[in-house]
């Protein structure tokens, strides 16, 4: 199930539900399930998420809290409030975490005395380890999540300062100066983290994508080229790299990307899309047909794939 969830198939999110309901799993089994369903979320696991909440394992409870993380604050407040006065210190301040961003009117009046405890707990808990980068990101992600753009950036810095190759606060702070427009300045922390550690490849990845934005072309695709062969893993990495190939007119390098990243990650939805509607630009239907169809098989859900696949079978004559 963890396998299945790694390489993004599409069984996967049943499998991982199975797992985290299996008695004879240990805590530890169950709440890295929870922990990986986060990046499938539907409406239709919450009720595993919410049982999983009174679980007799802390893990499992605190496992359960971090996978409501993706789920809009409505969703996610009336199910993390319950947590608020857990047992476990680890458990509370994840509750205060999640409920950053949820005001106090959404929330059961006889929950905010516990509500305000946690977020005390969470904040010493933090300040007591502000000699460490991790820390400062979390504060500056607190701040992010109550609106609190100056506080997020000042946290953000403060991580940058203690430890100049710490990724996470140079891509939260690449994004916050993004979303107030100061793409030079985004520019100039992205370098700067590049040459800290130059060796990882979200870094590069998020400067490909500033100098997109700048409408430096080449360079971009250096710098997406440079992600993509640092983690041929990730489909995000090739399939942004590809699309920027084929909009740079290398239509043919794209398609090899695409197939790599394929390899890699055999039933990825992007990476189908791309090989179907670049391989159907190119002229070659037969091939698109084929990944349309395996994209429909695999994620029948999909909103696109049913008018991609009846296109292309049209203009195959089928």
């Amino acid at each position: 199930a963890l396998a299945a969830a790694r390489s993004g198939a599409p069984d996967a999110p049943l499998r991982l539900a199975r797992l985290v309901v299996d008695p004879d799993q240990s805590g530890i089994v169950r709440a890295t399930a929870l922990e990986a369903l986060a990046a499938y979320p539907a409406r239709e696991l919450l009720s595993l998420v919410a049982g999983a909440l009174s679980d007799p394992d802390p893990l499992v409870r605190r496992a359960a809290l971090a996978a409501l993380d993706p789920y809009p604050a409505d969703q996610r407040g009336a199910l993390a409030a319950s947590a608020l006065s857990d047992e476990r210190l680890a458990v509370r301040i994840e509750a205060a975490r999640l409920l950053a961003d949820v005001p106090d009117e959404a929330l059961p009046a006889e929950q905010l005395p516990a509500r305000e405890r946690a977020w005390e707990e969470l904040l010493a808990v933090e300040r007591g380890n502000a000699d460490t980068p991790e820390a400062h990101l979390n504060l500056g992600l607190l701040a992010w999540r109550q609106d609190d753009p100056a506080g997020a950036e000042r946290e953000y810095r403060e991580a940058l300062r203690l430890y100049p190759a710490f990724v996470p606060a140079a891509v939260n702070l690449a994004d916050l100066l993004r979303e107030a427009g100061r793409e030079e300045e985004l520019l100039e922390v992205l370098r700067t983290a590049v040459k800290a550690a130059p060796r990882q490849a979200t870094l590069h990845h998020s400067l490909g994508l500033a100098l997109a934005r700048a409408q430096r072309t080449d360079e971009a695709i250096a710098a997406l080229g440079r992600a993509f062969e640092l983690a041929p893993e990730s489909p995000r990495f090739a399939y942004v790299y590809a699309v920027a190939l084929h909009g740079a007119g290398s239509a043919a390098l794209a398609l090899e990307v695409l197939e790599r990243g394929l390899r890699e990650r055999p039933h990825d939805p992007d990476l189908l899309t791309g090989l179907a509607t670049m391989l159907r630009d190119a002229g070659r239907i037969d091939e698109a047909l084929r990944y349309a169809r395996q994209l429909a098989s695999d994620w029948p859900g999909d909103p696109v794939a049913p008018n991609l696949v009846q296109e292309l079978e049209a203009a195959a004559g089928r």
